[in-house]
């Protein structure tokens, strides 16, 4: 069970990183590793900016199955359904480039579009389940700073 203190420290951790003007590259988990991050994950909890909720707006039953691809790189595919948990299933593919240090990628969609800042900040297990805590922010001169926090888990209800 996902214990009150756990949810608070949580929340305190999001608001710490989304509260500024620009974007802030915090810290990745201390133990990520890729066989821990390589996987399917289940979206239970997300705070997003108007930007960066705009490409999720009319998803739910959202999961991310992250697969290792060539050169460190990952393929995170998010997966969701249209509206309602019957809806029409969509995708799109995520290109994550590692950086330094691990658990810190550039993340981009398409060829050719500005990378944003992809970090793990919690990955691990609470009262026995496994839990991911990833933070991505992006910025541009068109519709300024960007950030989702996603709360995952290995099992599509916590």
């Amino acid at each position: 069970m996902f214990h009150s203190r756990n949810i608070g420290l949580a929340i305190v951790l999001s608001l710490a990183i989304v509260s500024a003007d620009k974007c802030k590259v915090p810290k990745p988990a201390a133990d990520f590793t890729r066989d821990k991050y390589s996987g399917v994950w289940y979206e239970i909890a997300k705070f997003q900016t108007a930007g960066g909720a705009f490409f999720e707006k009319d998803c739910v039953c959202t999961q991310l199955n992250v697969t290792s691809g060539p050169n460190n790189e990952y393929k995170a595919d998010n997966i969701c359904r249209y509206q309602t948990p019957e809806g029409k299933i969509t995708n799109a593919v995520g290109n994550l480039f590692s950086e330094a240090p691990p658990g810190h990628f550039k993340e981009n969609f398409f060829p050719y579009t500005p990378a944003v800042d992809y970090t793990i900040v919690f990955i691990g297990e609470l009262d026995g389940e496994e839990y991911s805590v990833e933070y991505d922010c992006g910025e541009s001169f068109l519709t300024g700073v960007n950030y989702c926090v996603h709360f995952m888990s290995r099992k599509p209800t916590m």
